[in-house]
């Protein structure tokens, strides 16, 4: 576990982001879909999924081949948010909104942006990535 100051969390973020991760955020059950889903608990997988934050959370999921897969991640475009909704009452009855950029393009302000929406989500529970 770490402990981060409130100022340390927008540069995690943007770190994540710069290095191949996804924000997820949303319905509190979609963080336990996502990880028995794609990365399994006392698996190597399981490293790629960090949780961050104590109601409301974020997840930083890494994008593996079967992250990749099952958001339908393109050549030309790449996965920067998911926004989890709870759809019905079943375990995987969840509809995300996804947030993407093109990958030929310099994200540096996009990924800065979604790094300060993720901070202002945990300190004030306002999630406002870019428009």
């Amino acid at each position: 576990m770490m402990l981060l100051h409130t100022d340390q969390i927008a540069g995690l973020a943007h770190d994540k982001l710069k290095t191949g991760w996804a924000v997820l955020y949303g319905h509190p059950d979609v963080f336990g879909f996502i990880e028995n889903s794609l990365y399994r608990p006392g698996t190597k997988e399981n490293a790629g999924f960090e949780l961050l934050g104590l109601l409301p959370s974020v997840a930083f999921c890494k994008k593996t081949r079967q992250f990749r897969k099952l958001f339908k991640e393109t050549d030309d475009k790449t996965i920067v948010v998911l926004h989890a909704f709870k759809v019905d009452s079943h375990d995987n009855g969840f509809a995300f909104h996804i947030l993407e950029a093109p990958k030929d393009s310099d994200n540096v302000g996009r990924y800065n942006q979604v790094a300060q929406a993720v901070r202002n989500y945990l300190v004030n529970g306002e999630f406002v990535p870019y428009q």
